[in-house]
């Protein structure tokens, strides 16, 4: 008789096995039914959360060079400069429309204009070479106006670079990635 009654309890067991793994292998259907529901402020606020996406720095190296006469003779000034331009996209600037209906879930974005930074120099130094003995100063215009030459040149090195396209390729590819997990498909306008 014991062997008996453990025997219908073994079966009981088993059979509450496999009912709880039928129900989990169906893939949440039945009693375990889930449904995952984004509303479309939700969406709008995540994305915002990182509002101002950077999303590609060029790193450069360039090089101004200005001759000088003065009253010694005449000099060659080399301006040698190491700096960094960054591209980013703000995303609360970004057009948001969640397209209701149909499947898969649609979200259409305008993204806007990638915005280019002035650069940022890590590193210069002025190089001077003459033909006298006497170096003349640099006045602090000219100082200015080498900067300011330098700065133009890493930020059109970096546009020539396509760093707009890249930023603008590197934004579009996170957001189909950050959407994709929350079920949604990207069109962008």
């Amino acid at each position: 008789m014991r062997s008996l009654g453990s025997f219908l309890l073994a079966v009981a067991a088993a059979t509450v096995v496999v009912l709880v793994g039928w129900f989990l292998i169906r893939g949440g259907d039945g009693l375990f039914k889930t449904e995952t529901h984004t509303s479309t402020v939700s969406i709008v606020e995540q994305i915002k959360l990182v509002a101002k996406l950077q999303t590609v720095e060029y790193h450069g190296t360039t090089t101004v060079r200005k001759n000088k006469e003065h009253a010694f003779g005449k000099s060659s000034v080399l301006y040698l400069a190491e700096g960094k331009v960054a591209a980013s996209v703000d995303l609360e600037q970004m057009q948001i429309q969640v397209l209701d209906g149909g499947a898969p879930r649609k979200v259409r974005l305008k993204l806007p204009d990638v915005v280019v930074d002035d650069p940022v120099v890590k590193r210069f130094e002025i190089l001077m070479s003459c033909e006298s003995f006497v170096a003349p100063e640099l006045t602090d215009a000219e100082r200015n106006s080498l900067h300011q030459e330098i700065l133009g040149r890493l930020k059109l090195s970096a546009q020539e670079d396509g760093i707009r396209a890249k930023a603008r390729k590197q934004a579009e590819d996170y957001l189909r990635t950050f959407l994709a997990a929350l079920g949604y498909a990207v069109e962008f306008a």
